[in-house]
C-alpha cells in the first residue's frame, strides 16, 4: 500500500554498519580525548614560560657581574639558532656539555609547544580526510614537516588480498613543489605492492608487530625498495582502533628519489645545496613518528568504516530495489531475470554476471543470461563449476578458476573471455530446489570474491528463486485457465459444426496458445492408406506423407512422445515439409492423440500432434517436462473431440479421397453436393464407404446403417407443421399420465445390448456412452415427445461427459451405469408408478448425478474448508454441486434439451432432477432404509416421490449387484479412490476414515468390500426386491458376489497363513475382527451412520 511501506534489510549487514559506526566513534573520543590532553600540556607550558620569563627579569636586574651580560644572549643567541639548522632538538650528550643557559631553556620549551601546536594542526587535518589518496598524501607531508629525512614511504595492508600497497615521496620531490607555484601540490609515487609476509622490513613490522630501526635491520631482510642499505632507518607499525597493524610507516635517510623519469622528480636542480638529512634519527623524531601513525592508522581505519559503510548502505539498497521490483505484480521471467542481473552487478561488481537456468526433466542447463554468443545454448549438468552446484546445491568461490578440477574453459574457449575468479551460488525455490545456478566473473576492482559477496549475492538468489516460483505458479495458473477455455471451445465447436478443416485450425490456434510454441500442428492418421495428412489453414492445401516417415511417422507407429531439442540431430527427422514449406525446425515436442476409449489394447493412434520451436524471447528453447505434461493434458481435450467426430473426420476422408481422383475441394463438395465430375458418387455411397472402413463391427455398424437409411428415408420429404402437431399434442398428453403409457421400443427389440441388466459399461468410450444415451432417451420417446432435436441432445451429452472428470471411479462410464440400472427397474415393473415427465427427469438425474466429482467424499470437502464446501455451508456439499453444474449445461444455448417444456413443466422436472441427485447423498442412506421399510405395494403411488429417491439410491449402490467381474473390478475403483484421498489427507495433515486405511493390503480391500455389501448395499437392495420382484436378479447376484468375496479372502488368510478368529460372513465377526485388529489396520471397522456421511456416492 503507498501508505504503509514496509522495507526489509539484512541483519548482518545493519550489524556491520553499526559495528563501523560505533568503533569510528569510539577513535574520535579517543583522539579527542588526546587532543584535549595536549591542550592541557600546552596550556601548562605557557605557565611555566611565564614564570621563567619573571625569573630572567629579577636575574637581569639583579646581576652583579656587567660582563654576564654580554654573554646570555650569545648563549641564547647560539641555543635558539641550533635547533632551527639541524630541524630536531638536541641530544642528551650535546645539552650535558654545553653550559646551563635559562635563555636556552625558554627557547627549546618554546619551540617544542610549536612543534606541539603543529602536530595538533597535523593530526587534525590528516583526519579530516575521507579517502585514501588525500590520507596518504597528508600523512607523507605531516612526516615531512616532523621528521627530516630522504624518503618517506606509507604502506597500508589489503587484508582481503594479503599484500602491502606501498606509497613513497622523496625530499627532493618535497622540495621541487615547494620551489614551484603555491598551487602546487605534493605528489606521492605508487611503488606497487609487497606481500606480506615477504622479508623485508614491511613484512618484518608488519608480522612481528614491532618498529625496526638501522641498528636491527639484519643481512637476512632486504628494504623495501632500496637497492643500498640507508644510513638511517625507522620503520613503525600503523595501527587501528582494534590495535590490529593496517600499514607500515619508514622514514629513510642517504637513499635516492625512487626514479629519475618520475614526473615529480622533473624540477630544476635549486641554487643552494640541501640541507643534509641526519645520519641516524633521534628519540624525538621517534616519538613524532609514532603521533603520525597513531593519526593515519586512525584516519585509515575512519576511510575503510567508511567504505564499509558506503558499500552496504549501496548493497540494501541494491537488495531493497530488487524486492521492490519483483513484488510489483509483473512476473515475467524475463523482466525479472534483467532486473536481478543489474542488481547483481551493483552489489559484487563484477565484469559478467551468467545465469545457468536448469531445465526441468533433461540433464543440462540453458545460458539464460550471458555474453551474447553463448546466450540460449545448453551445456550438460556433468561438467564445469555451474553444473557441480545445480547438482548439489552449494556455493563455490575460486579466485583461481583454472586451477580449480571443476572448472571447464568451453565457454571462455567460444568467447575468448579469461575467466580468473568465480562465485557460483544456486538459485532455490521456497521447497529448497534447485532452480538455476548464478554465476558472476572477474571483479572490476581486480579483487577477489569473499563470503561477504557470497552472502549478499545470495540475497539476491534468493529473490529471483521466489519470483521464478512465483511466475511458474503463474504460469501453471494460466495453463490450467487455458486448458479450461480449450476444453469449453472444443465442445462448443463440436456441437454446433462438423467442419473438419475449421477443427483443426481450431486445435492449431489453441495448441499454438496453451504451449507457447512459434508453429503448433495436428497430422490426422489413415491407417488404411498409411499416410498421415498434415492439414493446413482453412482453404490451403494439405500435405499427405507416408505413415513410416519422419518423427511423426515414428510417433504414429509407435504411440510413443518424442522430445528432441535440434530435430535436424534426430536420426528420423525428415525436412521435406521444411523444404516446401521454407520454414527451420529446430525444438520438437511430438505427442499421439489415441482414439477415445478404444477397445483395443494398445489403443490406436488417430492424430499425432507437433508443436515446434518453443519460444523463450528471441531464442528458440528446448521443450520441458512441464511442456510435457501440459501437452499430454491438450492431447486428452483433443482426444475427446476426435471421439466425437470420428464420423465426421471419416466422411472428410472418405470425400477427399473421392476429390483427390476428381480434382476437386472437399469442402466444395459439402457445399454444393455432388459437382465437378462427383455425380456418379451418391451420398449413401459415401457413408456406407465410411462404415466398411472406419467403424467398428457389430451395434456401430447397424447404427451407421440405420443412420444411411435415415438419410435416404429423409429425401422423401418432412413432414407438415399441421401434421406434427396433433401427434406432438399426444405425446405431451401422455407423459403427464401415471403409469406411462408407451411402450419402450428399442430399433433391435429383443435384441437390444441396452435392455439387459448387466450390460458392460466400463469398456464404453465416451462418445459409445453419449451414443446409448440417446439410444435409451429414443426408446423412451422422449426426443419426440419434449421436441428435442439429435443435434440438441448430443449437444447436451456432449457437455455432460466433458464435465466429468477423470476418476477411478467416479466417471461418465458410472453414471451411465447408474442410468441402465434405473432404465431397467423402471421397464421391468417401477415405470408403472411414475410418469412419463418423472421418469425423462429421473434419467436426467442419474445421468448427471456425479457430474464435475472432484474424486472425494463429503467429508473431505468439509475437513478441508474447500471453496465448495463454504459456498453450499456444509450441507450435501457435492450433491449439490452436481446440481449447480447440471442446469449450467442445461441452461446452455447448444444444450437446452428442456426449453419446449411450458413454465410449470420446467419447474417440476427442475424440482425431481434436483430431489434425485439430493437422493444420492450418503449421510441419508439409513433414512432411506428405514423409509423402505416401512413402504407397502399399495403406496408406492402415492408416495411416488420417496420411492423415486429410493430408486436413484439403489441405482448408484448398484454397482456391487452387477456380475462379479465388473463388481470387483468397479469396487476396486471405489477403494482407488479411497486410498487417494488416505494420501492427500496425510499430506494435508487431516484425519483419515479408518476404512481407508491400509488399503493397499489385499486382505484390507477385501474385508471392505464385504463390509459395504453387508451394511451398505443389502439394506437398501433387500427391502426394495421385497417390494419389486422383477429386481431379484439384481440381489441373487450381489449375493453370489458376497460369497466369492468371502471365498477369495480365506484363500489370502490361507496363502499369508494369517491366524483369524472370526469370519467376515456376519455383523459380529466383522465387529470382532475390527477389535481385535485394534491399531493395526488389517480390519476396518464396521460401516455406521457417522462413517457413511464420508462415503458420498459410493
Amino acid at each position: 500500500m503507498p501508505g504503509d511501506r514496509t522495507l526489509f534489510v539484512p541483519v548482518d549487514a545493519l550489524k556491520q554498519v553499526l559495528h563501523g559506526v560505533r568503533a569510528q566513534e569510539e577513535e574520535n573520543r579517543r583522539l579527542q580525548a588526546r587532543l584535549e590532553e595536549s591542550r592541557k600540556r600546552v596550556q601548562l607550558l605557557h605557565s611555566r614560560t611565564a614564570a621563567v620569563e619573571s625569573h630572567l627579569l629579577e636575574h637581569r636586574q639583579s646581576a652583579i657581574v656587567p660582563s654576564s651580560v654580554g654573554a646570555f644572549p650569545n648563549a641564547a643567541s647560539k641555543g635558539l639558532q641550533s635547533p632551527s639548522a639541524t630541524g630536531s632538538s638536541m641530544s642528551s650528550a650535546e645539552a650535558k656539555e654545553q653550559p646551563v643557559d635559562s635563555s636556552g631553556g625558554i627557547a627549546a620549551m618554546q619551540k617544542r609547544v610549536l612543534q606541539l601546536e603543529t602536530l595538533m594542526a597535523l593530526a587534525k587535518e590528516v583526519s579530516a580526510q575521507s579517502s585514501f589518496n588525500s590520507v596518504i598524501e597528508h600523512t607523507l607531508r605531516a612526516t615531512q614537516q616532523l621528521v627530516r629525512a630522504d624518503t618517506y614511504t606509507l604502506g597500508i595492508l589489503h587484508e582481503r588480498r594479503n599484500v602491502i600497497d606501498v606509497f613513497s615521496m622523496s625530499r627532493s620531490t618535497i622540495e621541487d613543489a615547494s620551489s614551484s607555484s603555491s598551487s602546487s601540490k605534493f605528489t606521492f609515487v605508487n611503488e606497487g605492492f609487497l606481500t606480506a609476509d615477504s622479508p623485508t622490513v614491511f613484512g618484518r613490522v608488519v608480522m612481528t608487530g614491532r618498529p625496526l630501526n638501522i641498528n636491527e635491520l639484519a643481512e637476512t631482510y632486504q628494504l623495501s625498495r632500496s637497492a643500498s642499505p640507508p644510513r638511517a632507518l625507522l620503520c613503525l607499525p600503523i595501527r587501528n582502533a582494534h590495535r590490529a597493524v593496517v600499514g607500515v610507516l619508514q622514514v629513510a635517510s642517504g637513499v635516492h628519489a625512487p626514479s629519475p623519469d618520475d614526473a615529480s622528480s622533473t624540477a630544476s636542480v635549486p641554487a643552494e645545496p640541501p640541507l643534509l638529512a641526519p645520519s641516524s634519527f633521534s628519540e624525538a623524531d621517534t616519538v613524532n613518528l609514532e603521533y603520525i601513525a597513531v593519526i593515519a592508522g586512525a584516519a585509515i581505519w575512519n576511510v575503510v568504516l567508511s567504505r564499509e559503510r558506503q558499500t552496504a548502505q549501496h548493497r540494501i539498497e541494491g537488495l531493497l530495489k530488487l524486492h521492490r521490483n519483483i513484488s510489483m505484480e509483473n512476473v515475467s521471467s524475463s523482466v525479472v531475470l534483467d532486473q536481478v542481473l543489474s542488481v547483481c552487478h551493483e552489489l559484487v561488481g563484477t565484469e559478467r554476471i551468467g545465469l545457468f537456468m536448469k531445465v526441468d526433466g533433461e540433464d543440462e542447463l540453458y545460458i539464460a543470461s550471458a555474453a551474447d554468443i553463448v546466450r540460449g545454448e545448453y551445456v550438460p549438468i556433468t561438467k564445469g563449476i555451474a553444473g557441480y552446484v545445480a547438482r548439489t546445491g552449494e556455493t563455490v568461490i575460486t579466485n583461481d578458476a583454472y586451477s580449480h578440477p571443476l572448472f571447464d574453459s568451453t565457454l571462455d574457449q567460444k568467447t575468448g573471455f579469461l575467466t580468473k575468479r568465480i562465485l557460483c551460488l544456486p538459485v532455490k525455490a521456497p521447497d529448497g530446489s534447485t532452480l538455476a545456478v548464478l554465476s558472476a566473473v572477474n571483479k572490476v576492482d581486480g579483487t577477489d570474491f569473499t563470503s561477504e559477496d557470497a552472502v549478499f549475492l545470495n540475497y539476491a538468489a534468493d529473490a529471483v528463486g521466489i519470483s521464478l516460483h512465483k511466475a511458474s505458479l503463474h504460469h501453471e495458473v494460466k495453463t490450467s485457465q487455458k486448458l479450461i477455455e480449450a476444453r469449453l471451445k472444443l465442445t462448443t465447436f463440436i456441437s454446433e459444426s462438423t467442419d473438419i478443416a475449421e477443427f483443426v485450425d481450431l486445435v492449431m490456434e489453441l495448441g499454438k496458445d496453451i504451449v507457447e510454441c512459434d508453429r503448433f500442428g495436428l497430422l490426422l492418421i489413415d491407417h488404411f492408406k498409411q499416410e498421415i495428412w498434415i492439414t493446413p489453414h482453412v482453404g490451403g492445401e494439405s500435405i499427405r506423407t507416408p505413415m513410416n516417415r519422419g518423427i511423426s511417422g515414428l510417433v504414429a507407429t509407435t504411440g510413443e512422445p518424442v522430445c528432441t531439442r535440434d530435430a535436424y540431430k534426430h536420426e528420423l527427422f525428415d525436412p521435406s515439409v521444411d523444404i516446401k514449406t521454407g520454414y527451420r525446425t529446430t525444438s520438437v515436442l511430438c505427442m499421439p492423440v489415441f482414439e477415445d476409449q478404444s477397445l483395443t489394447s494398445p489403443p490406436n493412434v488417430v492424430a499425432v500432434a507437433m508443436c515446434i520451436n518453443k519460444k523463450e524471447g528471441a531464442h528458440v528453447v528446448a521443450f520441458t517436462k512441464t511442456d510435457r505434461e501440459v501437452m499430454h493434458k491438450f492431447c486428452c481435450e483433443v482426444q475427446f473431440a476426435l471421439g466425437r467426430l470420428s464420423l465426421d473426420i471419416s466422411y472428410y476422408k472418405a470425400v477427399s479421397d473421392c476429390v483427390a481422383v476428381s480434382g476437386s475441394d472437399p469442402r466444395a463438395l459439402k457445399r454444393k453436393g455432388s459437382t465437378l465430375g462427383m455425380d456418379r458418387y451418391s451420398e449413401t455411397d459415401i457413408i456406407s464407404s465410411i462404415v466398411h472402413k472406419y467403424c467398428h463391427l457389430g451395434t456401430t455398424e447397424d447404427t451407421a446403417a440405420a443412420a444411411a437409411a435415415a438419410v435416404v428415408e429423409k429425401k422423401k420429404g418432412p413432414m407438415s407443421l399441421s401434421e406434427l402437431l396433433p401427434a406432438i399434442k399426444k405425446l405431451s398428453q401422455e407423459d403427464d399420465e401415471v403409469p406411462f403409457p408407451r411402450e419402450i421400443v428399442f430399433a433391435h427389440r429383443l435384441n437390444e445390448p441396452l435392455d439387459r441388466w448387466d450390460v458392460e459399461t466400463l469398456t464404453l468410450s465416451s462418445s459409445e456412452v453419449a451414443m446409448n444415451c440417446g439410444i435409451i432417451f429414443r426408446a423412451y420417446g422422449f426426443l419426440e415427445a419434449f421436441r428435442i432435436s439429435s443435434e440438441k441432445f448430443s449437444a447436451f451429452t456432449t457437455n455432460v461427459a466433458n464435465y466429468y472428470r477423470s476418476n477411478p471411479f467416479h466417471s461418465f462410464q458410472h453414471a451411465f451405469q447408474v442410468m441402465v440400472a434405473m432404465h431397467i427397474m423402471l421397464r421391468t415393473e417401477c415405470r408403472r408408478y411414475f410418469s412419463g415427465l418423472e421418469i425423462f427427469a429421473m434419467l436426467i438425474a442419474a445421468l448427471c448425478h456425479d457430474i464435475d466429482h472432484p474424486g472425494n467424499t463429503n467429508d473431505f470437502e468439509l475437513k478441508v474448508l474447500s471453496p465448495m464446501a463454504l459456498t453450499h455451508n456444509d450441507d450435501a456439499v457435492l450433491e449439490r454441486h452436481h446440481c449447480r453444474v447440471t442446469f449450467i449445461i442445461l441452461n446452455h444455448k447448444s444444450a437446452k434439451i428442456l426449453h419446449h417444456l411450458d413454465r410449470e413443466r420446467y419447474k417440476r422436472v427442475r424440482q425431481l432432477i434436483i430431489s434425485c441427485i439430493l437422493a444420492t447423498d450418503m449421510s441419508k442412506h439409513f433414512e432411506k432404509c428405514k423409509a423402505l421399510e416401512g413402504l407397502t405395494r399399495r403406496q408406492l403411488t402415492d408416495k411416488r416421490t420417496v420411492l423415486m429417491g429410493i430408486l436413484m439410491h439403489a441405482a448408484d449402490l448398484s454397482h456391487q449387484t452387477l456380475p462379479f467381474n465388473q463388481a470387483q473390478e468397479w469396487g476396486a475403483r471405489l477403494l482407488d479412490e479411497f486410498q487417494n484421498q488416505a494420501m492427500t489427507e496425510a499430506e494435508l495433515g487431516v484425519p483419515t476414515d479408518f476404512f481407508m486405511q491400509n488399503l493397499e493390503d489385499k486382505r484390507v480391500r477385501l474385508i471392505v468390500q464385504l463390509n459395504f455389501i453387508n451394511y451398505v448395499v443389502r439394506p437398501i437392495w433387500l427391502p426394495l426386491t421385497s417390494l419389486c420382484h422383477h429386481l431379484r436378479v439384481y440381489t441373487d447376484s450381489l449375493e453370489h458376489n458376497y460369497e466369492l468375496y468371502n471365498k477369495q479372502l480365506d484363500k489370502e488368510k490361507h496363502a499369508t497363513s494369517t491366524p483369524a478368529s472370526f469370519g467376515p460372513g456376519s455383523p459380529a465377526a466383522s465387529t470382532s475382527s475390527a477389535q481385535t485388529t485394534g491399531g493395526t489396520g488389517h480390519a476396518p471397522l464396521p460401516v455406521t451412520p457417522a462413517s457413511l456421511r464420508s462415503t458420498h456416492n459410493l
